[in-house]
């Protein structure tokens, strides 16, 4: 029995990628593969290198600081911490760099997007922590995913702004 239903995970993970890979690429279908300029995807590629290289010093720490129980979270905490700060230095780079969004879209929308994922993640960070479901702090504890996902959410939006700002002053 427990062979059949591992199967079933296995081919509903199969299918649950191929149909995303399938809405993927029907989404993409009208895009034009130019959405970036040369220098835009110059400073993606400068970003993407610079968040690799942070997320292995990042997860090489958090890998000593496991194997020495140094800091009281689990470790998967770490890892999310490490990918969340990978996905937060790439993103705040391309803002720096005037390479997040292509030339011809709006940035308000991607402002709006994150800022009400920050708060909804504060709001659940809050309500749980309320509710005394979880303990603030030690293991067992999910305050720090949302704090961490929160903070990369409203930094984002923030970079975005003072982007907006800074070019809105030139």
């Amino acid at each position: 029995m427990t062979i059949v239903i591992g199967a079933s995970i296995i081919i509903g993970v199969f299918l649950l990628l191929a149909a995303l890979c399938w809405g993927v690429r029907w989404m993409e279908r009208n895009v034009p593969l130019d959405r970036y300029d040369e220098r835009q995807n110059f400073a993606r590629g400068n970003a993407f290198r610079i968040s690799f290289w942070v997320g292995m010093f990042w997860y090489a720490v958090a890998m000593l600081c496991a194997a020495g129980d140094l800091l009281p979270v689990d470790d998967w905490l770490l890892i999310y911490g490490g990918v969340v700060l990978q996905v937060m230095v790439f993103h705040i780079y391309c803002v720096m760099s005037s390479a997040a969004l292509p030339l011809s879209e709006k940035p308000m929308p991607t402002i709006l997007i994150y800022t009400v994922l920050g708060a909804g993640q504060l709001w659940d960070t809050f309500t749980n922590v309320g509710a005394q479901e979880m303990p603030l702090m030690g293991r067992g504890s999910s305050v720090w995913f949302h704090l961490t996902a929160a903070v990369c959410f409203f930094s984002v939006a923030a970079m975005h702004l003072i982007s907006l700002f800074r070019k809105e002053k030139e």
